[in-house]
């Protein structure tokens, strides 16, 4: 299961701790390369500084700016990597919004782990496409 993932370079940004810890050792157990980050701004640095993941996993809530925020930087300075939304706590608003902005999938905390890998699943191939294409 998830072969389809290894390789695939992963940010994953939220401000908990122990989701960063859980969710980097799970996507790693698969040999996915994973970048935690603890705020979208960190995101935004990181990528500024040349580190274009395949893929971003962000929470909704967080201190500084949400991940809706985050995903309508990225999109306004022309990032269109799968952006994949997690909350335990999500309005329909909110997703609704983040579906404009080109979201990728939405998750609902809690989640099984299977279900991340999942949706990963489903972006993997056009990522691995876009990797070896340079």
């Amino acid at each position: 299961m998830a072969q389809t993932l290894e390789g695939i370079k992963l940010v994953i940004v939220d401000d908990e701790p122990g989701i960063l810890r859980a969710l980097s050792l799970i996507l790693a157990s698969l040999k996915c390369e994973v970048t935690t980050l603890s705020s979208p701004r960190m995101v935004l640095e990181h990528i500024e500084a040349g580190g274009m993941p395949d893929a971003i996993v962000s929470d909704l809530r967080m201190p500084d700016m949400t991940g809706i925020e985050l995903l309508f930087a990225l999109r306004f300075k022309g990032v269109d990597v799968p952006f994949i939304l997690m909350s335990g706590h999500a309005t329909p608003q909110e997703v609704a919004s983040a579906q404009g902005a080109n979201l990728t999938a939405f998750l609902s905390k809690p989640f099984a782990p299977q279900d991340l890998v999942r949706e990963l699943e489903k972006i993997c191939p056009a990522a691995q496409r876009a990797a070896n294409a340079h």
